[in-house]
C-alpha cells in the first residue's frame, strides 16, 4: 500500500501527483475504469472528494485508490465509535478479493467472524461499482488461557506448544523472578531436556527444575510460577497452535480471537509477539512464499506496543515494522491516539487514517502536520492552519449516515478527504459504525 491514489473517471487519468495512478497500469489498457475493478494491484479505498495540498482544499471527486504493489504501513486513528473496524473490515475484504493473506493478530472484540456472511443489505448503497457482497472464510482461534475466563461456544481453542518456545518466551510467561545469568543458563538447559522428549510439557519442565542443580529460593520461586502457568493453558499440548500457513493454503484468513483479554496482558504480549515471529519464520522456510502479499492487523496496538513498556509483542511489533518490506508484509494498525504506540512505530508509517472532527484528537493532527505533512511551518503557524483542514463542510458526517474521513499522505504530504466504501462482508454494528 505504497500510496493513495485519485482518479477521476470521467477524466480517466488526473495527473497531479507523482505517485500517479499510471504506475499501476500499463499503458495497453487505457486507464479504463474495469481494469482498476479487476486490478490485483490496487485496492479500492473509497470515494474521494478534496486534496488538501500545501493545507489548502481542492475538490478532487474521485476514486481513493492504494497502490499495493508495495509493502507499506498504514495506522487508523480516532476514538471508540468513530468507525475505525468499518474502515478496516472495507480495506481487509479487498485485501483478500485481490489475491492476498491476511491474518488479524488482535481481535480484541471477536468481531471478525460475522465476516462469514455476506455484507448487511443497509450497507450495499455505499459499494463500489462492480463490487459483489460476498462473506469470508475464517479461521478463528481463541487462546484456551481466555477460554478459562470468558468460556466460548463453537470456536476453536489453541496453545502455544512448549516445544517452540524460547527462554525468552518462558521468561515472558513467568515474571518476577529474578534470575541471575547462572541461573538463566540452567533454566535454559533444563527446557533443552525436556523439548528434546518426545511428548515435552510444562509438568514435565517442572520435573527437570526440581532436579536441577538451581538454587531452592529460585527453583521454588519459578516452579510455583511453571504451576500457575500449566494451570492457566497458556502453553500446552491439550490444543494445537495456529497453522498460518495451512490456513493460507485452505484460502483462510486467520483471526486470533482476543475478546477478554483485560488483565492477561502479559500473556496476551507474548501470544502476539510469537505469532509475529512464527510469520517471519515461514516466510524465511518458504512455506509461505516471499512474493506472496499478506497483511497484518493489529488493533489496539495502545495495549501491545505502548512507548512506555517493554513487551514482548512492542519488542516484535516494532521490528516487523521495520522489517515487513524484506518479506512483503503489510501492516494496518489502530489505536485512538498517537502517543498510544511507540515512536518507532509512527516513524515507519507512510500515511494514516482519520475520523471526521467529532472523533479527532487536534493534538494528533497537529503532530502529524508538523512531523510528515508540513515540516516547513514553525510551531506557531501550525494552529492557524489546523481550522482550514476541520472544516465541517470538508470532512462531515453525510445524510445517509457514511461519514468523511481524512488520508494523511505522508509520501505525497498532503491530506485527501473520503469516504470509505462499505466492506463487502457483514459488518458486526455497535454504536458510532
Amino acid at each position: 500500500m505504497e500510496e493513495c491514489n485519485f482518479f477521476d473517471f470521467n477524466k480517466k487519468v488526473k495527473k497531479y501527483t507523482k505517485g500517479n495512478i499510471q504506475t499501476v497500469f500499463s499503458e495497453k489498457y487505457g486507464y479504463e475504469e474495469e481494469h482498476i475493478i479487476h486490478s490485483k494491484d490496487v485496492l479500492r479505498i473509497g470515494k474521494q472528494k478534496y486534496d488538501v495540498y500545501h493545507m489548502r482544499p481542492f475538490r478532487r471527486e474521485g476514486e481513493l485508490l492504494m497502490n499495493i504493489k508495495k509493502s507499506s504501513r498504514k495506522m487508523v486513528y480516532g476514538m471508540t465509535g468513530c468507525g475505525k473496524s468499518f474502515l478496516f473490515r472495507g480495506i481487509i475484504d479487498r485485501f483478500i478479493r485481490s489475491g492476498g493473506y491476511v491474518i488479524n493478530l488482535s481481535d480484541v472484540k471477536g468481531e471478525m467472524i460475522s465476516s462469514l456472511n455476506p455484507v448487511q443489505e443497509k450497507f450495499r448503497f455505499n459499494l463500489a461499482r462492480g463490487d459483489k457482497p460476498t462473506g469470508l472464510a475464517i479461521r478463528e482461534y481463541y487462546p484456551a488461557y481466555l477460554n478459562k475466563r470468558k468460556p466460548k461456544n463453537n470456536i476453536k481453542l489453541m496453545q502455544i506448544p512448549l516445544k517452540e518456545m524460547t527462554l525468552e518466551d518462558l521468561q515472558t510467561c513467568i515474571t518476577g523472578i529474578k534470575m541471575s545469568d547462572t541461573q538463566l543458563n540452567l533454566l535454559e538447559k533444563c527446557l533443552i531436556v525436556e523439548q528434546d522428549k518426545k511428548y515435552p510439557s510444562i509438568r514435565g519442565l517442572i520435573d527437570v527444575v526440581n532436579n536441577s542443580d538451581m538454587f531452592s529460593g529460585t527453583k521454588t520461586a519459578l516452579i510455583l510460577r511453571l504451576e500457575n502457568l500449566e494451570a492457566s493453558e497458556a502453553v500446552g499440548e491439550t490444543y494445537e497452535p495456529m497453522d498460518i500457513a495451512q490456513d493460507f493454503k485452505e484460502k483462510y484468513m486467520v483471526s486470533l480471537n482476543l475478546s477478554g483479554y483485560a488483565g492477561t496482558k502479559n500473556l496476551t504480549s507474548f501470544y502476539i509477539g510469537f505469532y509475529i515471529r512464527k510469520l517471519i519464520e515461514l516466510k524465511d522456510s518458504g512455506r509461505i512464499p516471499i512474493s506472496k502479499r499478506v497483511l497484518v492487523v493489529l488493533d489496539e496496538m495502545g495495549d501491545f506496543c505502548p512507548p512506555d513498556k517493554d513487551l514482548v509483542s512492542r519488542t516484535e511489533i516494532e521490528e516487523l515494522f521495520r522489517k515487513g518490506r524484506i518479506y512483503n508484509i503489510y501492516i494496518i494498525g489502530a489505536t485512538q491516539k498517537i502517543n498510544f504506540v511507540s515512536d518507532k512505530i509512527f516513524e515507519q508509517l507512510d500515511g494514516c487514517f482519520m475520523p471526521n472532527m467529532s472523533y479527532i484528537d487536534l493534538e494528533d493532527m497537529k503532530y502529524i502536520i508538523k512531523k510528515k505533512i508540513r515540516p516547513d511551518l514553525s510551531p506557531n503557524a501550525i494552529p492557524q492552519e489546523v481550522p482550514r483542514i476541520l472544516n465541517k463542510k470538508l470532512c462531515k458526517i453525510n445524510k445517509d449516515g457514511t461519514r468523511d474521513w481524512f488520508y494523511a499522505d505522508f509520501v505525497g504530504r498532503k491530506f485527501k478527504i473520503f469516504t470509505p466504501y462499505s466492506p463487502l462482508s457483514a459488518h458486526m454494528e455497535e454504536k458510532g459504525t
